[in-house]
């Protein structure tokens, strides 16, 4: 997978992701605990789509779960070496380049 599709896909997965959290917010509003088997599913299927993701370009280490739970998504700009150098992880470029490199 090139750099491009990545990116395409990644954000898919992120406007997935966003849409069924503002699911998960609304039933949790109406009572349904974080443990219902509803809101278990959705997280199940998150994990399959990264499970997907990661087998299609290779990523092994598992960094794009990294990247959207640890890294937020980029937000909080987590560093790693890449090449003896420390790079900080802010878009899903440089996620790429970690998974390619790594």
């Amino acid at each position: 997978m090139d750099k491009k599709e990545f990116e395409e896909k990644m954000l898919n997965l992120k406007k997935e992701i966003e849409k069924d959290n503002a699911i998960i917010e609304d039933l949790h509003k109406i009572g349904f605990s974080i443990e219902s088997p509803v809101i278990e599913r959705i997280f199940y299927y998150h994990e399959r789509l990264m499970e997907i993701l990661a087998a299609e370009v290779g990523d092994r280490a598992t960094w794009i779960e990294w990247f959207i739970f640890e890294n937020d998504w980029g937000k909080r700009e987590y560093e790693v070496v890449i090449d003896k150098k420390e790079k900080k992880i802010k878009t899903f470029a440089d996620l790429y380049k970690v998974i390619v490199t790594k």
